[in-house]
């Protein structure tokens, strides 16, 4: 699959659209730009990024692009001070997920929802950060400071 933040951003937007198409007519694909976007692959990316982010990048990511709150909106649930962006944890999370598909580290849907499933996914952050580093040393601890353009990836969900 060909992503960009931006495309994951929109996808995960209209996720609760797709879902009610997905339930009422079948539809479990949408053609993008550069080709065809499964509903299980979006996701699978959603719930490992409510799984393996920090706080506030879940947070936004909820708030901001599944619940469609304003910043301000978003701000204001997750008790922090309105004037924050809120909108940047959630790029930086998005960010966070698309460099854990570009790097190979991130478990196979099958093996990833039997665990969550069992509520038993929890990941091993040292090993996480340190598969990370070993690809990219620029990487500084929990995925912070990384810079990542918004640019096409390859990966293999």
């Amino acid at each position: 699959m060909r992503i960009t933040v931006s495309l994951l951003r929109e996808l995960l937007r209209h996720l609760a659209h797709w879902r009610s198409l997905y339930e009422s007519d079948g539809v479990d694909t949408i053609r993008g730009p550069d080709g065809e976007y499964a509903i299980q692959d979006i996701e699978f990316l959603y719930a490992l990024s409510q799984s393996v982010l920090p706080i506030r990048q879940r947070q936004a990511i909820r708030l901001c692009l599944l619940n469609n709150l304003t910043e301000e909106e978003a701000a204001a649930v997750m008790k922090i001070d309105l004037s924050n962006p809120v909108a940047m944890y959630a790029t930086s999370g998005l960010e966070t997920i698309i460099h854990m598909c570009r790097v190979g580290i991130l478990p196979s849907r099958q093996k990833f929802w039997a665990q969550k499933n069992a509520r038993a996914y929890q990941p091993n952050w040292a090993t996480v950060i340190a598969d990370v580093q070993a690809v990219d040393p620029r990487i500084g601890g929990f995925f912070f400071g990384f810079e990542l353009e918004d640019h096409l990836i390859e990966s293999e969900i």
